[in-house]
């Protein structure tokens, strides 16, 4: 695919340099102003909160695919692409894949380093939130509760060490808004240039996530000018970011009438709602019951009543006090984020509720703001335990993710048997790429990303007696597509109340691509597993790929000429 606006692409490149830069000048600039005490306790308490992170998410999730479809594999396959084609999502350069694209050639030869990339990116969250917590709500003590909360938050542990692109949205945005408060307040240029260029970054991450630019005002304006900055530097800060992310405007609009059809451009967010609701027009367009706060176990019930309640109650204080800074990054930040989430209105888990990942995290917002109001009213005795509070309630939650039951996901599953059916391999061995009219299977792409030495061939070519005689043995895997329902995934009304009763029983293979290629050859079966749907109402919709039965085998085939 090449690029449908040439100019995004250099945009987003430009975007992402300046933001680098930028934020390594900012980051210097602040740690000189500081006192060598003052200096030593900062980098501390950054590296400190990175780390715990990092390893908490490196250490209790599954490294697996989240994204339905198959699409996931593009973004773990990107080694051999240029970085014109390695940036592209649906027409739209996106600097999650440009970002995915360098580490792999940074890390040629490690084991899906898209992993690495978004497991660094989430733990980078923690310590931003931290600082924009702790400067929006005038103490540490909130930026802990934020911290914690972020540490170990399920949602946040099982989506880092995935291809998950909104990693790089909590990482660059909260980091962003920090930086633009720290410009404002302390009259620093280079604050406000990374401060914008870091919400430009989380802003370009997808196409829909453009409208997270409203974050950079938001945050200029929570943050308390000082007489010594001129009212027109944080004008400016927003015209230039505008300016940026023109080009990607016009690729998204480019590619909205291009892709009409695609449901990851939707005009309208829905909106989060507790409960079924009657009306299939407010249930299908306008609510989403499956927002942060209502989905178990990935974020907790209180977490989300908490999310909730805090919000509420800022409101009423920032209403009653008419303290506009304190609502712009308390109140209509998290309002911006769970609006952008809401933008895609489809599927279970991986496809639906990922998509308000950030939303989730600046939802903690209002929670450590109220959690600071509180402790600062404790007895002095208590307030010791403020500080252990948070984290452990925090350990709680993580405790709670159900990541043992979300590792038998069907993606999940599905990616790990071929990732062994392909190490299971020998060089020159040759593996049978499957293709579909709309729903991919395993690409070939993949494929000669994991294992270069061995040779992808056509379904095609089997019937036609390629490879008989000659080269090494060749294999074929049945995926999930083998025994999708498609008529069922085109339409979820014909798969039943619960989304995967058959309209009508077939077997396990049911596609003809796949039937094709099994009638070609004398196979052998290797090895095969067994996906099932998890039950009904443990996810917002049970399966992402629906097969015509409630479970659909993958098969590992063998055939040699030998």
């Amino acid at each position: 695919m090449e690029p449908s606006n040439p100019l995004a692409l250099i945009a987003v490149g430009l975007i992402a340099l300046t933001a680098a830069l930028a934020t390594a000048a900012a980051l210097v600039e602040r740690l000189r102003a500081l006192d060598p005490i003052a200096r030593r306790e900062a980098l501390v308490t950054s590296v400190a909160l990175f780390a715990v992170a990092f390893l908490a998410r490196w250490s209790t999730a599954p490294h697996t695919l989240v994204h339905e479809n198959h699409h996931a594999y593009d973004y773990v396959a990107t080694a051999g692409l240029p970085l014109a084609e390695a940036a592209l999502l649906h027409g739209v350069p996106s600097t999650h894949r440009l970002l995915a694209a360098l580490t792999h050639r940074a890390l040629s030869g490690a084991h899906d380093p898209v992993f690495a990339l978004d497991v660094t990116l989430s733990a980078l969250g923690v310590p931003a939130i931290f600082w924009l917590a702790a400067r929006s709500f005038g103490g540490r003590l909130a930026g802990v509760a934020a911290a914690s909360l972020l540490m170990f938050q399920p949602h946040a542990l099982f989506l880092a060490p995935t291809e998950e692109s909104l990693n790089l949205v909590v990482a660059a945005a909260i980091a962003g808004m920090a930086l633009l408060q720290t410009g404002v307040a302390e009259a620093s240029r280079p604050s406000l240039v990374a401060g914008c260029a870091l919400v430009a970054v989380a802003a370009t991450a997808r196409e829909i996530t453009l409208p997270l630019a409203a974050l950079a005002p938001l945050a200029l304006l929570s943050a308390r000018r000082p007489p010594r900055l001129p009212w027109w530097a944080p004008l400016a800060a927003c015209a230039a970011l505008g300016v940026a992310l023109a080009p990607q405007l016009f690729a998204i609009l480019a590619a909205r009438s291009a892709h009409a059809e695609s449901s990851a451009l939707v005009s309208m967010p829905h909106l989060p709602f507790p409960g079924d609701v009657g009306s299939p027009i407010l249930r299908d367009r306008v609510l989403n019951r499956y927002w942060v706060g209502w989905v178990e176990p990935y974020i907790p019930f209180w977490m989300g009543a908490a999310m909730c309640a805090s919000w509420a109650v800022l409101s009423l204080r920032c209403l009653v006090r008419r303290d506009l800074h304190l609502a712009c990054v308390g109140l209509l930040a998290p309002v911006v984020a769970v609006a952008q989430g809401g933008l895609t209105a489809n599927g279970w888990f991986p496809s639906g509720l990922r998509h308000e990942l950030f939303a989730m995290a600046l939802c903690l917002l209002p929670v450590a703001w109220l959690y600071a109001a509180a402790a600062r009213r404790l007895p002095p005795r208590l307030l010791p335990a403020a500080w252990l509070l948070a984290p452990a309630a925090a350990l709680i939650a993580a405790d709670r993710g159900g990541f043992a039951d979300a590792a038998p996901l069907p993606m999940a599953m599905e990616y790990r048997f071929v990732r062994a059916a392909l190490a299971s391999m020998r060089p020159g061995d040759r593996f049978v790429v499957l293709t579909g009219p709309d729903i991919h299977h395993i690409p070939a792409r993949w494929v000669t990303t994991v294992r270069p030495d061995v040779r992808p061939i056509p379904a095609e070519a089997l019937a036609a007696g390629a490879g008989a005689g000659s080269g090494g043995p060749i294999w074929l895997v049945t995926d999930r597509v083998c025994a999708l329902d498609r008529e069922c995934f085109r339409n979820p009304s014909l798969c039943g109340s619960s989304g995967y009763e058959a309209p009508r029983p077939l077997g396990e293979v049911v596609n003809e691509e796949c039937a094709a290629a099994l009638r070609a050859r004398p196979w052998r079966l290797v090895r095969s597993a067994r996906t099932c749907a998890p039950s009904p109402g443990h996810y917002p919709q049970p399966y992402d790929l629906p097969p015509r039965r409630r479970c659909a085998t993958l098969g590992l085939y063998r055939w040699s000429a030998d």
